[in-house]
């Protein structure tokens, strides 16, 4: 194998093969030839891991756990190809040990493993623009460009331009002479190609996305003005977004764009009856909902029935799914050019990001039927050659750089990632040892039923259960829904069909504070301690929760440590929203903020805060991720500190070993379906947990 020659040739490293008779087949005749598994195990300094595994992949290659048998224990085990959380280490090799029996079936998966890093790899290096790009600097912006927010408008201008020729940045079209053009992934020579208005911004979270696409439209409305086109041409962008950033973009353009030299409209609540859809064609912005699109997709009026100049769909992966009404809706608008912003292209699938490019309506890859056969299929088979295709198709459709490649030059404060690990009191790990046996009980009787569609409530029942066992990890028995505390207190008795009841939060008597409230509590009191002695800017903390009722259990908690804060989840309006925001950044006596992790994660700016608490690990990390990023991103003068919050010996080990490595764009999950219904991250956790619990998979 050149790749393993290379390897010796450029590192220090010793191979050790061993040479596996292939099991005989069935079908096999007397003498006839089967394949041996040759199976090496690369030996070599820590100090090299990144370069070897590097080399590994630049030559289509990646590593597989070994059994505990096949290597030397007296050395550590690294695989520089499965990324660790920040502050973790890698697991050991018993939990990532693949039994036997499964040898066959995991070796194609893990192979998607490959296949998923290569992807996200490709994403986040194929972009290496480096030296200046002189874009348009326009009157109307109040805010400087930083040099890589320069590099994205040039190459929205260039987009934007409808241009094939004399191009800075890649194009999906190569010019061959004599007005003949090649499409780059099928091959069709055209002669009067159809350009891609538009693409993917997919900068890393914090990046200033929103401050590159406001200096794109400046541009735009200073262009329109100097050539004068007829006056019934579009000019307005729309901007699509989840109802949580409309106050983002609100803040943002007030901040970044001088005193009227821009005219928006939110067209969202009440504002609608405020306008009439035809008239908004005179602001030069409009802000909606995913949601008010929808609406109007499916009754046929509102903004779905006018012409843009843009469409801008700001975290656009929320369109990731085809069969969506979403996707449906925002795909039917018409407009001249389609831009995609979002860190997060690809999130479970790779069609994910064909998705993103069958509403930009690029060319010859709009259809699903097309992505299929020119990407999806050859990704997934691993044909060869599929990785130049997929760098050539996302240098042409997208443009994203990350805080790590653009580190020197944004000089981001210093982000510390720590665990803090709490144990349950003797109460509340009675509860969980209790909902932990039934798990493990029905888990285990999953595994004979997992094709039987008439089992789907066993799958029902073990996910509640486990997501039980996550509730008391965060606050015992003052989490439970209603029926589990039922069952728990009726524990003698046979009612386990209680559990996959409709859940009503019930409250408890006991008035004993959760290890992890009183961790947290002694790590806001330890900031606040630093920064008073200093006499700096006071700490401020963003403490996220994905469960509302541990919010509410932390308000009293708060109340009586006399501190001052603020909370925003689901439940509040818009302008509430606003006033606490502000209030937060501006008022130095408000020093926390409690925060649903959905509800926050996503286009707000926190960085008058310099702590982060994560009061359980979620099920999507990326969600963890951009919540972080509201907090560690341009603006942010002070180092922020991170802080997970995790039961030792609990189901929350489960949870961080299936989401993490997705999370961090190298190891996926191998999801092995418990019935007819989607493979998502809960099937997951069911066979996860199935295998740590019982010793089966």
């Amino acid at each position: 194998m050149p790749a393993l020659v290379d390897l010796l040739k450029k590192h220090r490293v010793k191979l050790v093969g061993t040479l596996f008779a292939a099991p005989l087949s069935k079908d096999a005749g007397i003498g006839e030839c089967q394949k041996p598994e040759l199976r090496v195990i690369v030996y070599g300094s820590i100090n090299d891991k990144d370069a070897v595994g590097t080399c590994l992949s630049d030559a289509g290659m990646y590593l597989q756990h070994p059994t505990s048998v096949e290597y030397d224990s007296r050395f550590p085990y690294v695989n520089p190809q499965y990324l660790v959380r920040p502050g973790g280490e890698m697991p050991r090799i018993d939990e990532l040990r693949v039994s036997d029996d499964e040898q066959g079936s995991q070796v194609s998966e893990r192979l998607n493993e490959g296949v998923k890093s290569e992807l996200f790899r490709i994403l986040d290096t194929v972009n290496t623009y480096e030296g200046s790009y002189e874009a348009c600097s326009s009157p109307r912006l109040a805010s400087r460009l930083k040099p890589h927010q320069e590099v994205a408008l040039a190459m929205m201008i260039e987009r934007e331009s409808g241009q094939i020729d004399g191009l800075k940045f890649p194009s999906i079209w190569e010019a061959l002479g004599n007005h003949r053009y090649r499409h780059r992934i099928t091959g069709t020579i055209d002669t009067d190609p159809r350009p891609m208005r538009g693409g993917i911004l997919a900068d890393d979270m914090g990046l200033g996305k929103t401050l590159s696409l406001l200096a794109l439209l400046c541009c735009s409305l200073d262009a329109i003005e100097y050539l004068q086109p007829p006056p019934d041409s579009p000019r307005t962008t729309l901007i699509v977004t989840p109802k949580t950033t409309i106050l983002g973009w609100e803040t943002q353009i007030k901040t970044h764009i001088k005193h009227n030299q821009l005219r928006y409209f939110i067209y969202h609540g009440a504002n609608r009856g405020k306008v009439k859809p035809s008239l908004v064609r005179e602001y030069d912005i409009v802000i909606t909902t995913y949601e008010t699109i929808r609406q109007g997709w499916r009754t046929k009026d509102g903004l779905s029935t006018e012409t843009w100049y843009r469409i801008v769909l700001d975290e656009a992966h929320r369109i990731r799914s085809r069969s969506s009404q979403v996707f449906k809706a925002v795909s039917s608008l018409k407009a001249h050019v389609r831009w995609c912003l979002t860190g997060t292209p690809i999130q479970n699938s790779i069609d994910d990001y064909g998705a993103l490019l069958s509403f930009m309506q690029m060319p010859v890859l709009e259809t699903k039927s097309a992505f299929d056969y020119w990407i999806a299929s050859p990704v997934k088979r691993q044909q060869p050659g599929y990785i130049q295709t997929l760098q050539a198709l996302v240098a042409a459709t997208a443009f994203r750089r990350t805080k790590k490649t653009l580190d020197s030059a944004l000089q981001l404060p210093k982000k510390v990632e720590r665990t803090e690990l709490v144990h349950l009191t003797a109460a509340d790990r009675e509860v969980y040892d209790y909902f932990k046996a039934k798990a493990s009980k029905k888990a285990a009787e999953l595994s004979g039923e997992a094709q039987d569609p008439g089992k789907q409530a066993g799958v029902d029942t073990t996910l509640a259960l486990i997501n039980i066992l996550r509730l008391i990890c965060d606050y015992g028995e003052r989490l439970l829904p209603k029926s589990a505390l039922e069952l728990w207190r009726n524990r003698d008795r046979h009612v386990d069909d209680v559990i996959a009841a409709p859940w009503e939060r019930c409250q408890v008597s006991s008035l004993g504070l959760s290890p992890k409230v009183i961790a947290l509590v002694k790590n806001l009191e330890r900031e606040q301690r630093s920064t008073s002695r200093s006499g700096l800017m006071p700490a401020k903390s963003v403490v996220f929760s994905q469960w509302t009722k541990m919010l509410d259990l932390m308000v009293p908690v708060l109340h009586s440590n006399k501190y001052d804060f603020v909370r925003l989840d689901g439940g509040s309006s818009l302008a509430d929203r606003q006033l606490m925001i502000e209030r937060f950044t501006r008022d130095e006596s408000c020093t926390v903020m409690l925060a649903s992790i959905g509800s926050a994660g996503e286009g707000i700016d926190l960085t008058a805060a310099n702590s982060v608490h994560i009061m359980e690990p979620h099920w999507n990390p990326m969600l963890e991720a951009q919540a972080v990023d509201r907090v560690h991103r341009i603006g942010q003068s002070r180092e922020v500190i991170v802080t997970r919050y995790l039961t030792v010996n609990s189901i929350e080990d489960v949870c961080v070993t299936l989401t993490f490595p997705s999370n961090y764009h190298t190891d996926g999950i191998v999801v092995r379906s418990l019935g007819p219904r989607r493979q998502d991250s809960n099937h997951s956790a069911v066979v996860s947990f199935r295998s740590k619990v019982t010793g089966r998979a």
